[in-house]
């Protein structure tokens, strides 16, 4: 990053969790930094592609300063940006097999070539823009790219789109469902537990009256009555 400024883009790009200004050039950075602050360094940096991109590639790119915005013409004599940027991303392409790949992977040499051109081409023909910011190199941009060349390498497979409900089946329950099925689970379970720890009720006890002894002598009474245990009893009539 000290010898190439303008190639702070990457790092911000790989560390996207921190805030970024944007200056009017279109020059972005990170907010702010702080002593000992650890960042991820992008593999671009660290990749013999990026040491091999034409100058062009770095001459589009805004100046970090704020102010000053990228070449508007080729370094080599009068050559447009949109041309130098088509040379570089085709060199690019061709360098890579897998380039279809690559270039959906942010930061790459291939995804960094393409997106560079894509700019410099919809900034010298606005009335006829290619899209951007889609991570794929589509049928229009090796279109814009042969206009420029007079060749191109061949575009990307167009991605295919899944139905909204393919796609959920895919995926596989929706959060909702998980989450009914735990609440449910939680429900069997916990009835399960208290069951499991409910207290026994405690034995009916029957009550007995106490019998009392009989007594030895009851002067008081003829001998026709009889003891029952509890007290003295005249016996029925027949």
């Amino acid at each position: 990053m000290a010898g190439c400024p303008k190639c702070s883009i990457d790092l911000v790009r790989e560390n996207s969790h921190k805030e970024t200004v944007t200056h009017p050039n279109g020059f972005k950075t990170f907010k702010d930094l702080h002593v000992g602050e650890r960042l991820i360094l992008p593999e671009k940096w660290f990749s013999k592609e990026f040491d091999e991109l034409p100058p062009s590639y770095f001459a589009a790119l805004p100046h970090p300063d704020g102010v000053t915005p990228g070449k508007t013409t080729g370094v080599l004599g009068d050559e447009p940006v949109a041309t130098s940027a088509a040379r570089a991303a085709a060199a690019v392409i061709a360098a890579d097999p897998s380039y279809c790949v690559s270039v959906a992977q942010p930061g790459s040499a291939v995804n960094s070539a393409v997106h560079a051109f894509k700019t410099a081409w919809n900034t010298e023909n606005p009335t006829n823009p290619v899209p951007i910011n889609t991570g794929t190199y589509e049928q229009a941009t090796a279109d814009a790219i042969k206009s420029v060349l007079g060749t191109a390498p061949a575009a990307c497979a167009p991605r295919a789109l899944v139905p909204p409900q393919r796609r959920r089946a895919a995926e596989g329950p929706g959060t909702g469902v998980i989450v009914g099925l735990a609440l449910l689970g939680a429900g069997a379970v916990g009835t399960a537990i208290y069951f499991a720890t409910k207290p026994e009720p405690a034995p009916r006890v029957r009550r007995i009256r106490p019998s009392r002894p009989r007594p030895i002598t009851r002067p008081d009474f003829p001998e026709t009555e009889y003891w029952d245990g509890i007290a003295w009893r005249k016996p029925y009539a027949p």
